[in-house]
């Protein structure tokens, strides 16, 4: 079985398929970085495999890995590029209510608070994976991500009991006005974010002095 590592071949004799995937996870952590990515053969195996490691017809075995840090600013970076999408999609919303195309609104909607889910989610496990509380974060002048995450929940939850009671015209307003503003300040928060990892690792691995 042919083994690389960031296209770096591993010389692992006679290994298993699980027994050289732990070979590659630890040869990362060595070097500091992550698994992100596996290949059996050029194609991505399901998850079903990759719990089993069990699969005797793999003849190659490519895995990529990326700097903790730089994840985690491309991630936050990710889900602000979503806010840029999210924003004109509300509204596009707002336009559709105010208009009338009411079933258009609605399915539009429910897209965009599930979207809402997955950006507070990912800020929430990039928070979590550099062991920082939201409340420690900065947001937007003296408000830290917390605060903008208190304001997110209240704002999901009005659009929902709006959307429950039929009130166009008011959720009209929460969505092209209130939750534009707020995804305006999540997305300057998660890019400022973003910014200060990578400016903090590039001064970690150059050696510089601690703030």
């Amino acid at each position: 079985m042919d083994v690389y590592l960031d296209d770096v071949a591993l010389t692992i004799p006679n290994a298993s398929l699980a027994e050289v995937l732990d070979a590659a996870r630890e040869r990362a952590q060595a070097a500091g970085r992550l698994i992100v990515e596996v290949l059996f053969d050029g194609r991505r195996p399901s998850d079903a495999e990759l719990a089993a490691a069990d699969a005797p017809d793999v003849r190659e075995v490519r895995c990529r890995s990326a700097d903790p840090a730089e994840l985690i600013a491309a991630t936050l970076e990710d889900a602000a590029g979503e806010l840029d999408l999210l924003i004109a999609d509300q509204r596009r919303a707002c336009e559709s209510l105010w208009i009338g195309r009411v079933s258009d609104a609605m399915e539009n909607l429910r897209d965009i608070l599930e979207r809402w889910k997955l950006v507070r989610g990912g800020l929430e496990q990039c928070a979590q994976a550099l062991s920082l509380p939201l409340a420690s974060i900065p947001g937007i002048g003296s408000r830290s991500a917390a605060d903008l995450a208190g304001e997110l929940t209240k704002d999901l939850e009005m659009i929902r009991r709006e959307l429950a009671a039929g009130k166009l015209v008011e959720l009209a307003d929460l969505v092209g006005y209130d939750l534009c503003r707020r995804g305006e300040a999540w997305r300057e928060m998660l890019r400022s974010l973003a910014e200060s990892v990578r400016r903090l690792h590039e001064r970690d691995t150059a050696g510089g002095p601690a703030a």
